[in-house]
């Protein structure tokens, strides 16, 4: 795996974050991730 800088870290984090709090509204965001998340693991 290749190293990720803080910025990037944070710009991801923020993300999540952004994408937890209305999961309503990203509903399909949300679903997508999950989709590659479970492909990936």
């Amino acid at each position: 795996m290749g190293k990720f800088s803080s910025e990037e870290i944070e710009s991801q984090y923020n993300l999540i974050k952004k994408l937890l709090a209305e999961p309503e509204k990203y509903s399909d965001a949300i679903n997508a991730i999950k989709k590659i998340l479970h492909i990936c693991l």
